[in-house]
This record gives C-alpha cells, structure tokens and sequence, in this order.
C-alpha cells in the first residue's frame, strides 16, 4: 500500500515537472518571438517609455534582447528633449532596460528592474555665481525632477564609460564616471567614481540608506565621499557660489554624512598644501596657508546649525598657528562661535603677513607684539548681512604681554577678561602676578 501511493506520489511529480519544463520552454520561445519583432513597434515603445519616464526621448534603433529569463529593450544613440522638444546635453550611445515582466502584467504598465547606460554624455554649464546648469533645461523644472525620478525608478542603475564635460567659460573639465546602484525595496546601495585624467583628481562615493532620494525629509541615510585633488584652481567656477575663489593648492578629504529625516550630521577630515583663496570683490583679500589640516563636524536640527572643529593645524613659512577645538552655532542668521586656547602672538604674525587686518589696526598691533593665550574666546555675530555692526568678542587671556605704546605702560604676565564691542570694550586683570612697565617714568 504504502509503496503504490508513493508510485503514485513519484509519477505525479514527474508529470509536474514535465508541464512546467514544457511551460518554461513556451514562455522562453514567446518571449525570444516577441522580442525579436520589437524594432517594429519603436513609435509605441518609444510612446510608453515617454510615459513611464515622464519625459521625452528619442532613439535611432530599439531592438530587443532575451537574457536568462528576462527581455531587455537595447536603445541606441538616445537624446532627451527639454522644452519645445528641443535637445538636451544629454547623449546615451546606448540604454538597456530589462522589464520586469510580472509587475508590467500585473500593473498593465511598463515595469522595469534595470537600467543600463553605456557612452552616456552630459554636458553642464558653470554660470558666473558657480551654479551647475544642463542646457535645455530650466533651472528647478519638472525635467530635473524627471530625471532623478528615471535614475532612482528601476532596480538596479549602472552607468559604464560615462563622460560629465563640465563647460566654465572657455574651459572645459572632462571627468569619467562609473555608477552602480542598487535597489531593494526602499533600501538602496549606491557605488561610484569620479576621475579626471587631465587634471589628476578623482572623487569616491558610497552610500546605502532606505527612502526616495529626493525626499530628505523620508530619507535615512550613510553617506561617505574621498576625494583627492591636485590643482584646485581647476574648480575655482564651483567655489563661486561660496564668494570666493580658489587660486592654488592641492586637497585631500573624507566627508561622511548622516542623514536621518531631515537631520543632516556630517563630519569631514582634510589636508590641504600651497593653498590660495581669494574673496570674489574688487579688494578681496587672499588667504595663503602652506599647509593647513582640521577635522570639522556639523548638524543641521530644525533649522539650527551647529559647527565643530578639532586638530586645526596651519602654517605659512616658517609661522604656524593651532587651534584644538572650535564649536560654533548657526541660526535665523545668527553665528555664535567658540574656540579653546589661542595663541596670541602666532595668530597676530599671521594676520599681520596675510594682509588680513586695516593698515592702521596692522601698525597697531605689530607695536604692541603681543603674547600670551586667549583660554577661551567667544565670538558673537548678531547679523550676518551686517556683521561690523552686530558683533561682540568675550575672552580670557592669560599670561598677556604687550609692548608700551604712545606713552600707557607695557604689560607682562597678565590675565583677566576681555570683551569688545564695535564701539566699546572693557578689560579686566587680575590684581595678582603681573607687572607693568612704564617707558616714560
């Protein structure tokens, strides 16, 4: 008995497994049929994908292709239409999309679960204020939104041989790109590179987090970014935004960034050598370090920016200036910063050499030479559109010595309490172990 039922139970198997070979086998040769015959349907293809996309694209040829157990849609010489169907500086040698075919029937629509991009090029503008621009399309219109949608939509996106030429002026800036991102569900992986042979540098990204991209106030999260870069003056256009501009000097850096719900924490580390930065106005003035190196933390809760800063190491010539820590809150305008023990006399070399302070101010303080330490210094902007009205300096010094000048007494030794405002200030000392020389009596 119990060996007939297994007969029975062994037989049916067999006859399952044969209707469902025979089924597969069915399927692969309709679907192999099927996508043969797609180059003569390009117009409704080209239509739908016009849909799903939610922008307008050309093709030269759509074939098709069966991988596995998948069909893919292979375009070639892709163009993006903006506005008026005008062309966009965006140009694919070739698109593969895979379909995914359970979700098209499920949905009756086109569903995909891969996209391919081989011999992509984008063309971007760099305007005068440093802000990236795609010719052909408006700056904030629905197409930019289009295109994240396209890039985030699928499974998986992979970008191969990928060119950026970023135009500043009459220069030009290629970079090639590869790209690989993953989709499972709302968690995504994203992989990629950035390198610019002529220029030496390349950029690293790899981030992972659950939510759509393009809606921070879902997203969450990890970001990191290495970069190395050797001339820097090759991005001046990008500082722009920033209003200055970047004349010389090489960095090296890492950003990491937490995203969570809208609360952004980054933290970056970097070094950078024969640096040159000069403020974008007729009498900017330019910084130069020849080193300068910082780790720098900030976080963004609501609005409110909090700054960090560790291990800031700078060094002009033979002159260097360090600073442990500095913390610093950005808010409604509002800049409240911090910082632990400076060095009075190293920071007033440099100031002085860098052109950084008012003639008159300049004189002043190369004659009193001062020396000593800052233990604490608290700097307060009330309005940074206005920051030479609304500012107040609070610090305790230490070990203070200044020479005499226009006849009040030379000071040695001396601590107390500092506090300066744009048309007063007030000192305090400590009536204890200091002294003070009087160059007139």
């Amino acid at each position: 008995m119990t060996h007939s039922f297994l007969n029975r139970l062994t037989n049916t198997l067999w006859v399952a497994i044969a209707i469902f070979v025979m089924l597969l086998a069915i399927y692969v040769s309709l679907g192999r049929f099927v996508v043969a015959r797609v180059s003569e349907f390009q117009q409704p293809i080209l239509q739908e994908l016009n849909h799903r996309l939610g922008m307008v694209i050309e093709a030269d040829q759509i074939r098709g292709r069966w991988t596995a157990m998948a069909p893919y849609l292979e375009l070639e010489g892709v163009r993006i239409l903006g506005d008026d169907h005008m062309p966009v500086a965006v140009h694919l040698e070739r698109l593969d999309i895979g379909l995914n075919l359970a979700g098209t029937v499920a949905s009756f629509k086109m569903e995909m679960h891969a996209l391919v991009a081989s011999g992509l090029q984008l063309h971007v503008d760099i305007t005068e204020d440093g802000a990236l621009v795609i010719p052909g399309i408006p700056a904030g219109g629905g197409l930019s939104k289009s295109l994240l949608r396209f890039l985030f939509a699928t499974g998986s996106l992979q970008l191969e041989q990928a060119r950026l030429i970023v135009h500043e002026g009459d220069i030009e800036h290629d970079f090639r790109i590869d790209l690989n991102l993953r989709r499972d569900e709302d968690f995504r992986r994203l992989r990629a590179s950035v390198v610019s042979p002529s220029q030496r540098s390349w950029f690293r990204v790899i981030a992972e987090g659950i939510g759509e991209p393009t809606k921070l106030d879902d997203l969450r999260a990890q970001v990191h970014i290495e970069s190395h870069v050797p001339e820097v003056s090759n991005y001046t256009g990008l500082a722009a935004a920033a209003g200055f501009r970047l004349e010389d000097g090489e960095l090296d850096g890492q950003l990491w960034l937490n995203i969570d719900a809208g609360e952004i924490k980054a933290l970056a580390d970097f070094a950078a050598g024969d640096l040159q930065i000069r403020q974008l106005v007729d009498d900017g003035k330019r910084l130069q370090l020849d080193e300068l190196s910082a780790q720098v933390q900030a976080a963004s809760v609501g609005g409110r920016w909090q700054y960090g800063a560790s291990g800031i190491n700078a060094r002009v010539g033979d002159k260097t200036f360090q600073l442990n820590a500095m913390s610093g809150v950005l808010e409604n305008g509002e800049l409240d910063l911090r910082t632990s023990v400076v060095d009075l006399g190293s920071l007033s070399d440099y100031l002085i050499e860098e052109d950084f302070l008012p003639q008159g101010l300049a004189d002043v303080v190369g004659i009193l030479a001062p020396a000593g330490s800052l233990q604490t210094l608290q700097l307060k902007v009330g309005d940074l559109s206005d920051p030479g009205g609304s500012w107040q300096l609070n610090a305790n010094f230490d070990d203070l010595s200044v020479a005499s000048w226009r006849g009040a007494p030379e000071v040695r030794n001396a601590a107390g309490f500092l506090m300066l405002e744009p048309r007063v200030g007030t000192v305090q000392m400590r009536s204890s172990e200091f002294s003070l020389g009087f160059p007139t009596v």
